[in-house]
């Protein structure tokens, strides 16, 4: 009975959490009520203008903050994340010299920061939307 109440638990859980997800997406979506349905109803100098009219308001979108470059922002959280890494790694191994611990000591601590470290990468994307949940 247990399982099963688990089980239903961790179904419902997993609803709530695709709802969410789908609630933020349907937020993000930009709804283009300009954009004729069919490519026979305008011609291709409205077209273009409706092409120029659509870049301009996201480039005032960029320049107000309201949109962002998807590149620049993932590097520079990568550089960021990488960095920080780095320095716990770097501040593991100077606690070990300098409170003379031993190696297998020291190594097992950094073996534990790298396995916390790859769980953030992965908690990060998953947040970001760029990974699937998995589920055991």
């Amino acid at each position: 009975m247990a399982l099963r109440d688990y089980l239903a638990a961790k179904e419902a859980e997993e609803e709530a959490y695709e709802a969410r997800r789908q609630a933020e997406i349907d937020q993000l979506a930009m709804p283009l009520e300009s954009v004729s349905d069919g490519p026979s109803e305008i011609n291709p100098g409205d077209r273009l203008k409706l092409i120029r009219s659509l870049a301009a308001e996201d480039d005032l979108r960029l320049k107000r903050g309201f949109l962002v470059s998807v590149p620049a922002e993932r590097q520079a959280l990568t550089a960021a994340v990488a960095r920080w890494n780095r320095a716990q790694l770097a501040a593991v191994r100077q606690a070990g010299r300098d409170y003379s611990l031993p190696d297998a000591v020291v190594r097992g601590l950094v073996d534990r920061f790298a396995e916390a470290q790859t769980q953030l990468i992965a908690d990060l994307k998953l947040e970001a939307g760029l990974a699937e949940r998995r589920t055991a």
